[in-house]
């Protein structure tokens, strides 16, 4: 193996996001060694009971973290924009939009990150606009499905050791927002993040790709809502954010999701479990004040982010 003095360091900044899958500790709470001798019924029954509500939850986060990702930050090359342009302005059009995302898996969550230094992106707002989208859309089918996610959008300087394995401060301080800010299903959005988009909101420059990166950021800054306890978080309700990624699905996965909650502020309240509980209550205010446009209109009062 090779001298660490012998290999070629490439550090940039990194914009991270990190999505962990909750309620794992609690279903493997108790567990030992695999059973002795199962029958066909009894690995059944093991795979219903252990592995579905475990690994199957897991799988079907990176499943959907994937998906979403692609949904989110591959521009169809028959995108009818695209197709309006003259055939010499399409290239600059796919220069404008191209950005590289990749997923690092971390047991039961993960971690998607873009390089903002890359040389070939031209329009580094691309990838953040793609963590804000992948990240709420994982919010909230994840609540939708009952299989809630909570985390952080941040960044700093990182390098990749290998293909797809990022270390660096960039995660740390990811981590950190993710394990000790966010607490309960909400995503919170760093600091250093919003000063980037703000930097890149009000530069001067008159190119199109940083008019593009300009626009990015402004809309991305107007998916950022202050919580309660004054933290920033990613406003996946919002009428920004449904606009650009849920509109034609968030009636359903609010009705789905709301239910959701509901339900589990009903267990904690049960279970006389105040901090789970408390928590549940916030998030269920949080549905409460942003309903879609088709559930308000039907009675339900709007709101924006708590």
């Amino acid at each position: 193996m090779a001298d660490v003095s012998e290999i070629k360091l490439a550090a940039y900044n990194y914009g991270i996001c990190f999505l962990d899958l909750l309620g794992q500790r609690e279903v493997f709470r108790g567990e030992g060694w695999l059973p002795i001798g199962l029958t066909a019924e009894g690995k059944d029954r093991f795979f219903e009971e252990k592995l579905k509500p475990t690994v199957g939850r897991v799988m079907n986060l990176q499943r959907r973290a994937s998906e979403m990702i692609s949904s989110v930050m591959e521009p169809r090359s028959d995108s009818p924009l695209r197709m309006q342009l003259p055939a010499e302005h399409r290239k600059l059009w796919d220069e404008m939009h191209r950005t590289k995302m990749k997923t690092q898996h971390w047991s039961d969550g993960l971690i998607s990150y873009v390089a903002l230094g890359d040389p070939d992106i031209k329009c580094r707002m691309n990838g953040i606009y793609g963590l804000f989208g992948m990240a709420g859309a994982a919010m909230i089918v994840g609540l939708a499905m009952r299989q809630p996610v909570r985390g952080a959008i941040d960044g700093a300087w990182a390098m990749e050791i290998r293909e797809g394995e990022l270390y660096g401060p960039a995660i740390a301080n990811a981590y950190e927002l993710e394990s000790v800010v966010a607490q309960w299903p909400r995503i919170v959005v760093g600091e250093r993040v919003i000063q980037l988009l703000t930097d890149h909101r009000d530069a001067k420059e008159e190119d199109i790709f940083t008019s593009m990166d300009r626009a990015l950021a402004e809309m991305c800054l107007r998916m950022i809502g202050r919580d309660l306890d004054g933290v920033s978080i990613l406003h996946y309700l919002g009428e920004e954010f449904t606009k650009a990624i849920t509109q034609r699905v968030l009636p359903e996965l609010y009705q789905q999701a709301l239910s959701y909650v509901e339900d589990e502020l009903a267990r904690f309240r049960k279970a006389r479990d105040a901090k789970l509980a408390l928590r549940y209550a916030h998030l269920r205010m949080y549905f409460k004040a942003n309903p879609p446009s088709s559930v308000a209109q039907s009675g339900t009062n709007g709101g924006k982010a708590a």
